[in-house]
């Protein structure tokens, strides 16, 4: 798993490459975590364009990092993912817990 962070100033933006498993989910969190930590903002996207692999652990690292975001009153949207990926999240009956945005353009927020 490849984990990158950015800032733009008003959100968190995490990209994710490879298999999201319990290996990549705790690369994740801990990216994650400490961008958010690092610059106070708690409006995070998570990229799943790349994320060639999701399993619960996966899952769960996602829903970790939702549930860190709404106590501290943020947002996470969950960014580009594969039909694949997507139904999966699906499928876990997490769909309605975030909002799935097709990219950059289509965030908003903020």
């Amino acid at each position: 798993m490849r984990v990158k962070a950015s800032f733009t100033g008003r959100e968190v933006v995490v990209s994710l490459e490879g298999e999201l498993d319990l290996r990549g989910g705790e690369e994740f969190r801990q990216v994650a975590e400490e961008m958010m930590r690092e610059k106070g903002c708690y409006r995070l996207v998570v990229n799943l364009k790349k994320v060639t692999f999701l399993d619960s652990a996966g899952i769960g690292a996602l829903l970790g990092r939702l549930r860190t975001v709404r106590q501290r009153g943020g947002e996470m949207v969950l960014e580009s993912p594969s039909p694949r990926i997507k139904t999966l999240l699906e499928a876990a009956g997490t769909g309605k817990l975030w909002r799935i945005v097709a990219g950059p353009g289509s965030r908003g927020g903020g």
